[in-house]
Parts: structure tokens; C-alpha cells; sequence
């Protein structure tokens, strides 16, 4: 267990591949999700959970960020959902 300077726990490190991608439907909603999928890609066409009911709805994938230290990511690891599959 490793303690910072402040007295406290440090977190543990988690690190993710964090996709940015824009929903495609009328309003263009862009999200980010967590990408595990090796074979996806910028430009790809994935499905991903989406609305309050988490329908699988199909997006395209703007940006892929590697190895993203989640500590220093806005969004907590635990509230970012994961792309489902790449669409065919």
C-alpha cells in the first residue's frame, strides 16, 4: 500500500485505451468509452451502449487514446461504459 505525502492512500493505477466517438444518429453525441477491442480502429464503425437503456447503437470512432493513466482522466474509470463490437 503506497501512501501519498498528504497522509492519504493513493488509488491504484489503472490504465485503459479510451475511445472517443461520435454517435451516429441526429444529434451526433460525441462520448468517450473504453476501447479492450485490439482490432479497432480510428474510422471504425462500432457499437456501443447508449440512452438510459443502453440500446447498441452504432458510432464512429474519432480518436483512440492509449495507455490513458485513469487518475488523470475527467471521467472516473468506473462511470465510462465499453464499446460493445465493431459493427459489420
Amino acid at each position: 500500500m503506497i501512501h501519498s505525502l498528504a497522509g492519504g492512500e493513493l488509488r491504484e493505477t489503472q490504465i485503459c485505451n479510451i475511445a472517443k466517438v461520435q454517435i451516429l444518429t441526429d444529434d451526433n453525441t460525441k462520448l468517450f468509452f473504453v476501447c479492450n477491442q485490439k482490432n479497432i480502429k480510428v474510422g471504425d464503425i462500432v457499437l456501443v451502449p447508449y440512452g438510459k437503456l443502453d440500446d447498441l447503437v452504432k458510432a464512429k470512432v474519432l480518436r483512440i487514446d492509449k495507455n490513458v493513466d485513469m487518475r488523470n482522466f475527467p471521467i472516473s474509470a468506473s462511470k465510462l461504459k465499453s464499446i460493445f463490437a465493431k459493427a459489420k
